[in-house]
This record gives C-alpha cells, structure tokens and sequence, in this order.
C-alpha cells in the first residue's frame, strides 16, 4: 500500500523556503544595520580634504610612528603636509576637523587653522581661531609659550590693522602681565594714540582682508574710518549711516560717526549721536568718552568737561587731545594749576610723539629717555616698563661685547 506523500513535501519544502527567505531578510537587515553604523561611526573626512590626501597622511603617520593613527592624528598630519606644500585651503579644513575638545590637539589645531586663515586673508575667522587658542591655552599646560605669544602678536596686528586700538589692549596687556613684552608691544600699550595707526601699509593690508569678507560688519566699520582718514567724510558718513540702520546699538560704529562729526564741527550732529548711546560706561570706545568731554567743553559745561575727560584719561592716559581739552576746562574754571599740569602733559607727550622711533630695541639710551619722560607725567607704571627694557638691552649688548673680546 503506497503513501501519497506530495502534500507533505510541499509542506516541508515550503517551511525550509520560508525559513531561508526570513534568513536572507535578517542578513540583509544586518547588513543595512552595519552599513549605517559604519557610516555615522567612523571617521568623516572635512569637506575640502580629498581621501588621497587622508590616506597619505595616514601612511606618512603610521611610516613615522610605527603605529596605526587615529582620525585627529591623521587630520593633523594631513593640515601640516598642507601647510608645507603652502596650501593653506586644505590646511584650513584638515585643522578645522579637529575637535575644540581633543585634550592634545584641540588648541593647537585652532592655532594652525588661523595661521591657514591668514594666508588665505580671511581676518575675521582668523581672529577667531586665535581667540578661540587663547581661551583653549589657558586650561592646557602643554601649550607652548611660544605659540600663545605668536597668537597674542597676531592678534594685535590683526586689531591694529582694522583700527580696533582699544580691543587690542587686552592682549598687550596679558603680555606685559607675562613679562613678555618687547619694546613695540610697550609702545602700543602705553602710547596706543601717539603713533601712526591708520597707516599706508596697514591700508593695504587691510583691502586685501575686506576684498576676502566685504560683507562683514567690523571690516565695514573699519573702512568708513579709513575713508575718514583719508578726507573722504562724505563717503565715510553714507557707509556708516547704512550701518547704523542696521545695526542701531553698535557703539563701534556711533563712535566711527562721532570722528566724522567732529571733523566736521558737527556739533547738531555729535549731541544727536550721543543722545543715542547709552549713559558713561567704563568699557565704551574712548572716542564716545573723548567726544562727550569735547561736546560739554564746547557747551561750555566746565565741570561736565572735566568729569568726562578725566574718565577719558583713565581708557588712555596718554592721548593728547584729552590732556588739551582738560587743560581748557581747568583754564575756564579759573583752576590755573591744574590747567598747567594738563598743559604739561600735553607738552610731553608732543616731545614723545617725536622721539617714538628712536625707541627700539637697538637704542637703550632712547628708551631710558622715555622712561624719564613718563615719570615727569605720572607714568610710573610706562616708566618702569621702559626701565626694564632699557636695562635688558644694554646688558645684551654688554654681552654681545664680551663674548668678542
């Protein structure tokens, strides 16, 4: 007797079908899954850094220490080879991959990412890097000196460039609280408005920054000042005017503004722009405190005058046109001594505004003049700066005699 047995082995043949079917969905979903998690997980090249220059940093890593790198090692290596072959684009974004984080890289790479942003005249982000080092530096011992110096120098130059003087304080002054600070770096701090800071060359320099970033608000801030100037008031004023529309609150740009004004003996518009800004604060632009003691002395409020232009001194000790001003105050209000020590002052400060460069670190007896001339003023603190420096250049030089001899 014979078994018809078809139907069960359409039964077994279509559970062994449906089991190799449900196997193959769950490799694929594996597959899909390891795919995905590979994708989010590993490693994401910059955008702006190919994959053969990945790779060869890579090798070049692992040629050079003998051990497999980690993605931050190979995008610092791939930023250096940039930086060798003075390719600053690729080096900008193999640094910028870096994480602010990483406990090794994380600073010095926002160092390399602005000395790329430099060459590639892109001064704002550059500022930014280098800020954004200093901060990082500050909790990391493992910095260099060197390079925090390197970026405070930077900086300051970048801020000189873009007229930003009183920005640029706060640098210049970590530097000499270092015991760091070379005789240009003294001169910059102390006497921020006796030299020459809207310069031919740092012009130039400057085009070439705003000709990288035309729509940024400080660069635009910076070329209505230099448009000022150079006489240029009327385009100075159009561009500032558009600014101010926008940007309502930008004491940087009211004090732009006021420069104008005051060039222009504008006073309807100087007490209009003032009216506009907030009451005295101590970190205002020392232009508005400046043009506030310049409106009330033409106002003839004497003691208003004297109020705002010694809170003046204070943002800058040394600018001369706030010693003259207080000077013609303590003349109206018949205070004839003290007229005569503003007087005074002003008079040094003429005599140093010419000597400036002769003060260099080649020059020890010009640099102990100045000291004696801040000390006539009350600049004990410039006086013993300029002491120090004087003392350290010449034993340099007594040591570059004796190792001749």
């Amino acid at each position: 007797m014979s078994l018809d047995t078809s139907n069960d082995d359409r039964h077994i043949h279509g559970r062994r079908g449906s089991r190799i079917a449900s196997g193959a969905i769950a490799v694929l979903i594996t597959i899909t899954v390891y795919m995905s998690w590979s994708y989010y997980s590993s490693p994401r090249i910059p955008e702006g850094l190919g994959e053969q220059e990945y790779r060869t940093a890579a090798a070049r890593w692992k040629n050079a220490n003998r051990s497999e790198p980690d993605h931050t090692e190979v995008l610092m290596t791939a930023g250096e080879l940039a930086l060798r072959r003075n390719d600053p684009e690729t080096a900008m974004a193999a640094f910028g991959g870096v994480s602010d984080n990483h406990p090794q890289y994380g600073a010095i790479a926002r160092f390399q990412e602005a000395q790329a942003m430099l060459q590639l005249n892109l001064a704002r982000a550059a500022e930014f890097s280098y800020r954004k080092f200093l901060s990082l530096a500050e909790n990391n011992p493992g910095v260099s000196v060197d390079l925090v110096l390197t970026a405070r120098k930077w900086l300051c130059f970048l801020l000189s460039t873009e007229l930003r003087i009183d920005e640029r304080r706060e640098f210049l002054a970590a530097s000499h609280a270092a015991g760091k600070a070379d005789i240009v770096d003294s001169k910059q701090y102390y006497f921020p408005r006796l030299l020459i800071w809207k310069s031919t060359s740092g012009r130039i320099r400057f085009d070439e920054f705003y000709h990288q970033d035309n729509s940024d608000l400080v660069l635009n801030i910076t070329l209505a000042r230099y448009l000022s100037s150079e006489g240029k008031l009327k385009q100075s004023l159009t561009l500032l005017k558009s600014i101010e529309q926008t940007y309502p609150d930008n004491l940087e740009c009211k004090a732009a503004m006021l420069e104008c004004y005051f060039e222009t003996n504008d006073w309807n518009e100087i007490s209009r722009t003032l009216q506009s800004v907030s009451a005295y604060t101590v970190s205002e632009p020392h232009v508005i405190t400046w043009i506030r003691a310049e409106l009330a002395l033409h106002n003839q409020r004497w003691n208003d005058a004297v109020i705002e232009f010694e809170r003046a001194l204070k943002s800058d000790p040394t600018d001369p046109a706030v010693h003259m001003g207080l000077g013609k105050a303590f003349g109206q209000l018949e205070q004839f001594d003290r007229q005569k020590e503003s007087q005074r002052a002003s008079l040094v400060l003429a005599q140093i505004r010419v000597d400036m460069a002769r003060v260099d670190g080649q020059s020890p007896d010009a640099v102990w003049e100045l000291a004696n001339r801040c000390r006539q003023i009350g600049l004990d603190e410039a006086a013993a700066t300029f002491e120090w420096h004087a003392k350290r250049i010449r034993s340099q030089e007594d040591g570059q005699q004796t190792s001749k001899e």
